[in-house]
């Protein structure tokens, strides 16, 4: 083992962390690095990969704002000097005119540039089930995440980012968000569903009908005449969706819907209806009343714009009665939806103030002993683990693919100092791959960085993540072959192509090495009469597939599928057309994943495989 100590001197700029020639002679060395060192870095990289702008503006904020913080992870350069790692954190310190510091390291092999990103990004719900304060942190995001899109007019639109700062202000603001997930849990047996139940509660909290929501629930759960005390609103709103499930026509917004409808019944001496019907307004606003729509600030008469078409606010989502809104969800000013979360600014601020003189990096050979104690003794408060990413780094450890690539696993003080002890020293990033090697039950060297700021946890996967290639073309296109490559990765380990189970990168890789004509059907993938049956990584991955299990039914299957002449009510192709373009024709949430269009026409293609043996046995 060699380690990397980090030599303090007050007057150098790059203070050297070591050298580990174990490890090649990879180097580590923390620098304060100018927006004139920045632009020289950049102009070393060799990879055609473009600045990712959200990643670095918030980065530049956090830079402008004094708030920076030393978090671990490095601006790596390989053996030739070429820039691979940190595009984002340098265009930042140009674009802030500042300087900051960073750990650099350099003569990392470049054919480790795919792994990288071996560690999963992390997800705001990670973010919460770390600070430990929330019981049912999913269901929670899940809930703002509806709320943020119904504030903003865009439920059942393309899909809205939404930002860990926006979700912090969100979840600041409102406080009735709790109490909603709860009744939603205490409830969850409702066949309105939990999401739909915590939606309805945070708006009648929101606008002062708890008791009276409560009272529904009640009438809901009891689903007859008496429970609903002489109103049967609430067991009509449940025949209803109970009927709308049986043909398949019920989905999350539609419960809303019907919810706030027969709750706004509930609440008024007004109109009793038998049954509750909603359905999604996409028609375009004309032109008079997108120009009226546009001239409020009121979030609900605002039209919204979709390409070149405006449609009424959430798709005419009824409004329940007295609901305010949601405190801080309203995206209506760039400038503030981009801005960086201000408690975290302060965090990272009070952190950068006290200086990074503890910064340690070592190499290790970490062995599944040390990886167990590592995870009993550090591990206190970090985000669940995902099964699939341990396998994947497993399976490289097992295979001989594993490289060290510079990331390192980061703890807040020395995990190997003799009074390291549960609820001091802290392990904020690489559990997966401590778990991987206690799958694998083999070691593998890592850095290891240590005096790290327990507020960097929140820093970490900010940036863009890569394609599994660096150059060869462009970023978008080797993203599309790396998906298709994902689904021939499982056909190859006998899984079913729409499994759940996920290659690492160096899997990926050799998938793609093993099938070279995966990449001659992507340009045929990008045509607009395939493009409209699923999207690229998907259609490239069934255009070669489908060929190499039976190349002559696929070539009349695909004929079939895209020209759709000729077509018998017998020819499963036929149906198959219809339910891939009313999926894929849904906006938002209710479009079909990936997952579920590719099960679709490997369904079909089964049928149509059986239904040409009749034909041509006839």
């Amino acid at each position: 083992m060699s380690v990397l100590n980090y030599a303090k001197s007050e007057s150098a700029k790059r203070k050297q962390l070591g050298t580990g020639d174990e490890a090649g002679g990879l180097s580590f060395a923390l620098e304060t690095i100018t927006p004139k060192q920045a632009k020289e870095y950049l102009a070393t990289a060799q990879a055609a990969r473009r600045p990712d702008a959200r990643a670095v503006g918030n980065y530049a904020r956090t830079m402008k704002a004094k708030a920076w913080v030393v978090n671990g992870q490095p601006v790596i350069f390989d053996s030739e000097g070429h820039l691979i790692d940190g595009m984002q954190r340098l265009s930042a310190c140009i674009e802030a005119g500042v300087p900051f510091s960073t750990v650099v390291a350099r003569n990392v092999r470049g054919d480790t540039l795919h792994t990288i990103d071996q560690h999963r990004a992390r997800s705001y719900v990670a973010v919460l089930e770390a600070r430990g304060t929330y019981r049912r942190p999913a269901s929670l995001v899940r809930l703002m995440g509806k709320l943020i899109r119904i504030e903003n007019g865009m439920l059942g639109l393309a899909a809205m980012p939404i930002s860990w700062s926006r979700y912090d202000r969100v979840l600041d603001a409102n406080p009735e968000l709790i109490e909603a997930v709860d009744l939603a849990d205490r409830y969850r047996g409702l066949k309105l569903h939990s999401q739909p139940v915590a939606v309805l509660a945070f708006m009648a909290l929101r606008a002062g009908h708890g008791p009276a929501f409560r009272n529904f629930l009640v009438a809901l759960d009891t689903d007859d005449d008496e429970g609903a005390a002489g109103f049967d609103g609430a067991t009509n709103l449940l025949s209803t969706i109970e009927a709308m499930r049986a043909v398949g026509e019920v989905d999350t917004d539609q419960m809303i819907a019907l919810g706030i409808l027969a709750f706004n019944d509930w609440i008024e001496e007004g109109r009793r209806r038998k049954v509750y019907t909603w359905a999604p307004d996409r028609r375009p606003l004309s032109d008079d009343l997108a120009e009226a729509s546009e001239g409020t600030d009121d979030a609900e008469a605002r039209g919204i714009a979709k390409g070149k078409q405006r449609f009424l606010p959430n798709l005419g989502l009824p409004v329940m009665k007295d609901y305010p809104g949601l405190r801080e969800g309203l995206i209506a000013d760039p400038s503030r939806s981009n801005e960086t979360d201000s408690r975290l600014v302060a965090e990272l601020r009070q952190t950068a103030a006290m200086g990074p003189d503890d910064v340690r990096v070592r190499m290790v050979e970490v062995t599944p002993e040390l990886a167990r104690h590592w995870l009993r003794e550090f591990n206190d408060g970090n985000r669940r683990t995902q099964p699939t990413q341990v396998d994947a780094i497993a399976r490289d450890i097992k295979a001989g693919r594993w490289m060290v690539n510079a990331q390192p696993i980061c703890f807040t003080s020395d995990p190997f100092a003799p009074k390291a002890r549960r609820g001091e020293t802290r392990l904020l990033n690489g559990q997966h791959r401590l778990y991987g090697v206690i799958e694998a039950d083999m070691s593998i060297e890592v850095p290891v960085a240590s005096g790290i700021a327990e507020s960097a946890f929140a820093t970490y996967d900010t940036h863009a993540r890569r394609a599994v290639f660096s150059s060869g073309g462009p970023q978008s296109d080797l993203r599309v072959l790396a998906g298709a490559a994902r689904f021939q990765w499982r056909v190859d380990e006998g899984l079913h192509p729409h499994d759940r189970a996920v290659p690492s990168a160096s899997e990926i890789k050799e998938t793609l090495e093993r099938h070279p004509g995966l990449a001659d059907w992507f340009p045929e993938s990008r045509k607009r009469q395939v493009a409209e049956f699923g999207s690229s990584g998907v259609m490239t991955f069934v255009l070669y597939h489908l060929r190499q299990v039976d190349p002559e039914a696929a070539e009349e299957f695909f004929r079939d599928l895209f020209t759709g002449e000729n077509l018998t009510k017998e020819n499963p192709v036929l149906n198959l057309r219809e339910r891939i373009r009313r999926t894929r024709n849904l906006e938002g949430e209710q479009r079909g994943s990936r997952r579920q269009v590719l099960s679709l026409l490997l369904q079909a293609w089964e049928s149509y495989r059986a239904y040409r043996n009749n034909e041509l046995a006839t």
